[in-house]
């Protein structure tokens, strides 16, 4: 008697083992791994977007260099422009005082618009390093980190599907040693 209510006793265990297994808060668990996997690939994901687009900014401000290279040229011109309307109008010996104003007025604009373009100059380029710089430092955490991250969510998508059939299992097993 006191053996059949063990085996009563055992058997009741193994047939509630499948409800156990079903469990809301293994189902909770679950679905919260579920949830953690899929945001780690989304994050995986998001390093791509990324890199698209400080790739484009890269390729923008590259783009950019050669019209500020001849905008500097530009200005250098209406510089040398400049020094020779001063030359021709000292040639006119005071003759005409409009000229000598027009002269100095194209001096100062010069000498304004050099040093407004050089300062953007200097700007453009303080960009540009800054920009490649963080472009070489993306590329080394993208390389480090997005290949371990999907790594880590294949990883945890191969061990939740293992849980999944364990889980099938031991319900199998368990009906099958409950009968």
């Amino acid at each position: 008697t006191s053996c059949a209510a063990q085996l009563c006793q055992i058997t009741s265990a193994f047939e509630e083992l499948p409800r156990d297994i079903e469990s809301v808060e293994i189902l909770e668990a679950t679905g919260k791994l579920e949830e953690l996997i899929k945001h780690t690939r989304e994050i995986a994901k998001s390093f791509d977007a990324e890199k698209n687009d400080l790739e484009k900014l890269v390729s923008r401000v590259n783009a950019a260099h050669r019209p500020m290279t001849n905008l500097r040229k530009v200005i250098q011109m209406i510089g040398i422009l400049a020094i020779n309307a001063r030359v021709v109008a000292a040639s006119f010996d005071g003759q005409h005082d409009e000229v000598g104003v027009f002269t100095s007025d194209i001096a100062e604009l010069s000498k304004s618009a050099t040093n407004t373009i050089q300062l953007f100059f200097r700007a453009y380029e303080r960009l540009s390093l800054d920009v490649h710089q963080v472009a070489t430092k993306r590329a080394k955490f993208h390389t480090t980190q997005q290949d371990s991250l999907q790594l880590a969510a294949m990883r945890q998508s191969d061990d939740l599907e293992l849980v999944n059939q364990h889980r099938e299992r031991a319900a199998i097993n368990s009906a099958e040693t409950s009968r």
